[in-house]
């Protein structure tokens, strides 16, 4: 009787967990159809049934964002940063959601956190200087030249990361080496030329 009991609990937990990685699944495969509203009710059952699971957050963010709901996808996307602090995905995610919201600030702060945990991989840093491009464009376009200070401020502070980490790489190094001569890349360098 407790070597079945044990077993029955086992088989228990693993239903549970099927169960709990299953509706994220579902709600990222329902992103990825264009179908928000389920997206968010399955990305709110995986939240549910495991609170503290950084993915499912940020599927349900996804969702969330995907129909609209602004503020309670950046609280999701908040919360999958909280419980998954060396996710680079994460910090971009909530990057491009605050600009969508229309806070620059912590935008650029979550962009210069996405290429610090992804330190190697140039596409970070070409997306993170493109958006920093973007929002200079609209800054310009609006005449607020405090605003144009700080985006240029900090892509600087991303485009010097870039260079401090191509300049750890080692000779003989076991992967390909980093392109900091991308065309996006060179583009940010004129634009953001002291």
């Amino acid at each position: 009787p407790w070597g079945q009991g044990a077993a029955a609990a086992l088989a228990g937990l693993a239903a549970a967990g099927a169960l709990i990685v299953g509706a994220g699944d579902v709600a990222a495969w329902l992103a990825g159809r264009a179908e928000p509203a389920a997206a968010a009710r399955h990305g709110a059952l995986a939240v549910a049934l495991n609170p503290w699971n950084d993915l499912a957050r940020a599927q349900y963010g996804l969702a969330l964002s995907g129909l609209g709901r602004r503020d309670e996808a950046q609280a999701q996307f908040a919360e999958a940063r909280r419980l998954g602090p060396r996710e680079p995905w994460y910090a971009e995610l909530a990057a491009r959601e605050l600009l969508q919201a229309g806070h620059t600030a912590e935008a650029l702060e979550a962009y210069r956190d996405f290429v610090r945990l992804w330190p190697w991989y140039v596409p970070a840093y070409e997306s993170a200087l493109s958006a920093h491009s973007d929002l200079l464009f609209r800054a310009e376009v609006a005449l607020d030249e405090a605003a144009a200070a700080h985006i240029i401020g900090s892509a600087r502070a991303i485009l010097d990361q870039l260079e401090r980490q191509k300049a750890k790489e080692p000779p003989g190094r076991p992967r390909r080496p980093m392109d900091v001569n991308t065309p996006v890349l060179q583009q940010a360098r004129a634009t953001f030329a002291p």
